[in-house]
């Protein structure tokens, strides 16, 4: 209770209103709602030029939305996210989270961010600036890219003195791909997303909390990424949490019946 929550970059859970994350549970959402190849199609020579077509079908711009306290939202549509904006929105959106958190700790509320950048998701275009930066081709030059945005983010909970009452985890939901250039990545495992095998579904994942985990830690145990949210919350000072989800779980008018057992 009493935390203020916002969701920065991509949120791709549906792009009608009602599926916007400041209608379920957020206090703000800035990103935008699809892969990035879908965003940038109105921009290829043989998308239908018939106005009503990208009306009717094409994808939303960028979205700034805040809840209004009320069960509804507040949108305002910050523009397409074009090919060439794609090479810097990692940093609109990691401003935007940012200054959220100043915010938040400017009003000495306890926070929760859920920080999703465009990198390193198909396509990959990368800013003029970090062009050449890995000297490995354009695709780890978008991973300097990110890794320079995620030390922001850390940045400024060390520069607010709040690291250590601050839990980051920072994880991919799937393996890379193989098959196009420049967005192929790179893995040490058998195959490829959308495969079965290692190279699928063993991605990387990272916490840091200071004063509780001791740095440098490996584990290699196999985790589900549904298994962070009781983890968190029981964190967060919701001890019985496990149990509450063994009987299923009361989320306003929502009853859920799938039993995380935390």
């Amino acid at each position: 209770q009493g935390y203020v929550t916002g969701q920065f970059g991509k949120n791709h859970l549906g792009d009608r209103d009602e599926h916007l994350p400041t209608m379920h549970g957020f206090d703000e959402f800035f990103g935008n709602l699809y892969h990035l190849n879908a965003e940038e199609e109105p921009e290829d020579e043989d998308y239908p030029k018939d106005p009503r077509f990208k009306e009717r079908f094409g994808p939303r711009g960028v979205l700034h939305c805040w809840a209004d306290g009320e069960g509804g939202q507040k949108i305002e549509d910050t523009g397409p996210l074009t090919r060439k904006r794609m090479e810097t929105i990692d940093d609109e959106v990691t401003e935007q989270a940012l200054r959220f958190i100043d915010e938040a700790h400017a009003s000495d509320k306890p926070f929760f961010v859920w920080y999703n950048t465009t990198a390193m998701h198909f396509r990959t275009h990368v800013a003029d600036k970090h062009k050449g930066k890995s000297g490995q081709g354009f695709y780890n030059d978008a991973m300097v890219a990110h890794d320079e945005n995620i030390g922001r983010m850390l940045g400024k909970l060390d520069e607010l003195g709040i690291a250590e009452d601050t839990i980051v985890m920072y994880s991919t939901d799937n393996g890379v791909h193989y098959n196009t250039w420049p967005d192929a990545g790179i893995t040490p495992f058998r195959s490829e997303k959308n495969t079965n095998w290692e190279g699928g579904w063993r991605v990387p994942a990272f916490v840091r909390w200071p004063g509780q985990f001791k740095a440098g830690t490996v584990l290699n145990g196999i985790v589900a990424m549904q298994e962070w949210l009781p983890t968190f919350l029981a964190a967060a000072g919701v001890p019985d949490i496990k149990e509450r989800l063994l009987e299923g779980y009361q989320a306003g008018d929502k009853h859920f019946n799938v039993h995380l057992d935390g």
